[in-house]
């Protein structure tokens, strides 16, 4: 079934942050299919730099970033991301500064996630496990993440049962669909948040470890 340019890129948008992550690349096809039939929607602009920044490509997830904003400056989604975008590249305070720009557009919007693994990144733990506390249900990556931010702040039992209970799910989900578990549950989670620079790649991975990840 074909769908309208913009309805593609929709319902990319939905799908990636729960694609499971491998899964987010089998999105690729659909999201060229929309910049093919309307390049100048931001949506598809924004679906497409998800793909590129969650499989480390932050230049093309800037590109496609940068793009969407000048289409549509006011587009709190493609802010969020862009928010995402510096927060990857360390850039705490210019990521907390987007957020606020998307809140100012979209004042309904969620952000806590993405204010979240701002402050995590700037070591600021007591404000990231307030804003995680308010998050329902997150993806299993999401809730990885949450293990070694309560670590890093100092919480290790809660740490090590966030990340064993998620470890746990992933594993079934993996199961479910056939795809073989990995040799390495902490490089598994850590290829999954692309961080560009070694000290906060090291920062969370230091986490995970203190939250009892397996090697």
């Amino acid at each position: 079934m074909d769908f309208p340019e913009n309805r593609l890129s929709i319902l990319s948008l939905i799908h990636i942050p729960r694609a499971g992550y491998p899964g987010i690349l089998q999105l690729t096809a659909t999201l060229r299919k929309a910049l093919a039939l309307n390049d100048t929607d931001s949506r598809c602009q924004t679906a497409i730099s998800v793909v590129y920044l969650y499989s480390g490509n932050h230049d093309q997830a800037h590109f496609r970033l940068a793009k969407a904003l000048a289409l549509n400056p006011g587009d709190a989604r493609a802010l969020t991301y862009m928010s995402r975008y510096e927060m990857f590249l360390g850039n705490s305070d210019r990521s907390i500064e987007l957020i606020d720009q998307a809140r100012h557009y979209d004042p309904y919007g969620i952000y806590d996630w993405s204010l979240a693994t701002a402050h995590f990144v700037a070591r600021n733990y007591d404000a990231a496990i307030n804003l995680m506390r308010s998050l329902q249900n997150p993806a299993l990556m999401m809730a990885i993440y949450m293990a070694a931010i309560y670590a890093q702040a100092g919480e290790v039992e809660n740490a090590s049962e966030i990340a064993a209970k998620n470890i746990d799910l992933a594993k079934a989900k993996l199961i479910s669909t056939g795809t073989p578990l990995p040799e390495s549950w902490l490089n598994f989670v850590s290829q999954r948040m692309p961080f560009k620079h070694k000290k906060d790649r090291e920062h969370f991975l230091q986490g995970l470890r203190i939250a009892g990840v397996p090697e």
